[in-house]
């Protein structure tokens, strides 16, 4: 709204000041009738020359008042597919899924299949923490996994959903820092190697100070 009223407002500056004129103009031309009707008694060929000269000059003030009105700007239609559709995982983050499947084969388990919903989920989160200097499962509006995954419009019927986050500083290679880091907790080891979790993707968000911030979303059909 406040962008249309600032297209409109020119437009009705410019019609003000030609209504004005045009009230300026019809003064002038009372005036001009009341000098004709004065000389009525000229010859009839002055009376022409005098209507002529009074057409030409009102056909010239009209040209320079005319309002040029643009036409409104053209929006683009709404792509159908929401941006997050356009989203595609680094070599950085297809390479941390890898390892984390690598370590689930060692222990007989099913490699996890890339999924866009988690990776979306995943993303926007690591890019969160990163953007506002936070680290936790929890976006300090108290938005937790469960709650972005609905904001994916994610399906929760007969599913079980799991999330690992890490962050690092420093280090030659971030990403087995982060991979090992899971591997060494509890929590992080137990949602690796969950046998009904089968679809995963990670998200890597990096701040200005150069610290990084990895986010894996599981899910899975129960």
């Amino acid at each position: 709204m406040r962008n249309l009223m600032t297209g409109l407002t020119p437009f009705f500056i410019k019609t003000q000041n030609s209504c004005q004129f045009l009230r300026i103009l019809k003064q002038v031309q009372d005036d001009d009738f009341m000098t004709i009707s004065s000389i009525l008694s000229v010859t009839p060929v002055m009376i022409c020359i005098l209507f002529m000269a009074m057409l030409s000059i009102f056909s010239r003030c009209f040209d320079s008042c005319s309002i040029p009105i643009s036409p409104p700007p053209t929006l683009s239609a709404p792509s159908a597919a929401s941006p997050g559709d356009k989203m595609s995982p680094s070599e950085d983050e297809l390479k941390i899924l890898k390892m984390v499947n690598e370590k689930r084969v060692k222990k007989g388990l099913k490699e996890l299949q890339f999924d866009k919903t988690a990776y979306r989920c995943a993303k926007s989160h690591s890019q969160d923490m990163a953007d506002r200097g936070y680290f936790s499962h929890t976006s300090p509006e108290g938005k937790n996994l469960k709650d972005r995954m609905e904001e994916m419009n994610f399906d929760f019927a007969n599913t079980t959903i799991g999330e690992n986050i890490a962050s690092n500083f420093g280090y030659s290679d971030p990403l087995s820092m982060a991979v090992d880091g899971w591997m060494k907790s509890p929590g992080h080891y137990k949602n690796i190697m969950t046998a009904d979790f089968e679809y995963s993707a990670i998200g890597i968000a990096k701040d200005s100070e150069g610290t990084y911030y990895f986010t894996q979303v599981f899910w899975g059909r129960i």
